[in-house]
């Protein structure tokens, strides 16, 4: 069993990148746009299996 002990709420208009720093959404390329919206919908239809 895994808990969150991190707050990951990002200010709207902005991305966080791995090493936790604020991106202005403008400055984040299609590209890892459409990787984020893929991983968050497999990690979505993988949680009820787990």
């Amino acid at each position: 069993m895994s808990t969150n002990l991190h707050d990951n709420t990002v200010s709207a208009g902005y991305w966080q990148d791995a090493k936790g720093a604020l991106i202005p959404d403008a400055m984040v390329t299609p590209i890892d746009k459409e990787r984020d919206a893929l991983v968050k919908a497999i990690v979505a239809r993988a949680r009820p299996l787990a």
